[in-house]
């Protein structure tokens, strides 16, 4: 793997990184949600491919704190259960404070690099995003829209009844 190796981080000393990065997590407070105004949380990170979560609740909620953390599908065994295809990018979100029983719905924004979805010989109706069931091997596959494009990315929305594991996965 030596092409991988010569990957630029920031803030090194020496030689001996680990052969894995930490995960990249996005952490954002909401201080007030109410059911009248889904709260939006914009994401901008070059690492993970979300652009927005919108949360809809049953209930006013205050400080609810959510975060976003890059998952490895590998490392953490999560392709079990999943259909033939390839993983984009999988990610977690975690709220707290918000679970099944007080949120409506979460609709989430992401974006997928137009050249990896050509070297799957893919196109932009192959994509779909997945939550994974709390207990077992389990996915959901949620109701993804094609939303936009630009140079580099086609862009989709998801509706999801909660928070979990996803992953954004090509199969035809």
């Amino acid at each position: 793997k030596p092409a991988e190796s010569q990957s630029c981080t920031s803030g090194g000393g020496g030689g001996g990184l680990p052969p894995s990065q930490p995960p990249e997590t996005i952490t954002e407070t909401l201080t007030s949600l109410s059911p009248e105004q889904p709260a939006e949380v914009i994401i901008d990170n070059p690492k993970i491919d979300l652009t927005k979560i919108t949360i809809s609740v049953l209930e006013i909620i205050s400080g609810v704190s959510l975060t976003v953390t890059e998952v490895d599908i590998v490392e953490g065994n999560l392709q079990i259960g999943l259909p033939l295809g390839e993983s984009y990018q999988a990610f977690k979100i975690n709220a707290t404070k918000l679970n099944d029983t007080n949120v409506a719905n979460v609709t989430i924004e992401f974006k997928v690099n137009k050249t990896w979805l050509e070297e799957q010989n893919g196109l932009e109706s192959d994509i779909s995003l997945y939550r994974k069931q709390d207990k077992g091997n389990k996915w959901d596959s949620l109701i993804t829209t094609f939303t936009n494009e630009d140079e580099n990315y086609y862009y989709f929305s998801a509706l999801s009844p909660g928070f979990s594991t996803f992953v954004v996965f090509f199969g035809k």
